[in-house]
Formats: C-alpha cells, structure tokens, sequence
C-alpha cells in the first residue's frame, strides 16, 4: 500500500531544468518535498528519497497524508476526434507525467 503510494506521488512530480543545467524537482501534493540532481535521473531518485523521508516523518507525527489520485487517462470523444471506438474517455484531468519545464 505504501509503495503504490509512492508511486502514485511520483507520477505527480514535476521537474525545471535550472540556469547550471542541474534539475529540481517537487511533488506538489506533498507540501515541502523538493530534490536537486545534476541530471534528471539523480533528481528523480533524490525525490523519491525525500518523499519516503516526508511520509515517515508525517506517519510518526500522526498528520494526514494528502489523497492523491491515480491519473484518469480516460478520453473523451468530443476532445479527441473519433478515438471513442475503444469506449475511451478523455475527462479533462489527464496531465503529463513527471513533465519538465
């Protein structure tokens, strides 16, 4: 439960490539996560490290861990053309994936 956890946080990453050429990193769902790497794969581990140490710290201090939804990659017809052969729905929530800016 904890591991699809993490991973479902992750997926809500999002990643800038700073002016050095060094990445950041931070999940916005979880306030106060954030991560350096000098390249994209460094970052992404570094977050997921600190993400492990924020759920941690928060489970000892009893607080509430934010819900955070699987994507819904659903598509609807009227935003994709004739893809709705499929019984596939687009519902406006879909966003990328640990996108960088």
């Amino acid at each position: 439960m904890l591991t699809e956890y993490i991973e479902r946080a992750m997926s809500k990453a999002t990643y800038d490539k700073l002016e050095d050429g060094t990445y950041a990193g931070t999940i916005p769902e979880c306030p106060g996560t954030i991560a350096f790497g000098k390249t994209l794969y460094e970052c992404q581990k570094e977050l997921r490290s600190v993400l492990e140490g924020w759920l941690i710290v928060g489970l000892r201090h009893g607080d509430p861990l934010p819900v955070i939804q699987t994507p819904d990659f659903r598509l609807r017809a009227s935003g994709w053309g004739d893809c709705n052969a499929g019984g596939i729905h687009r519902t406006g929530n879909e966003s990328a994936v640990g996108r960088v800016s």
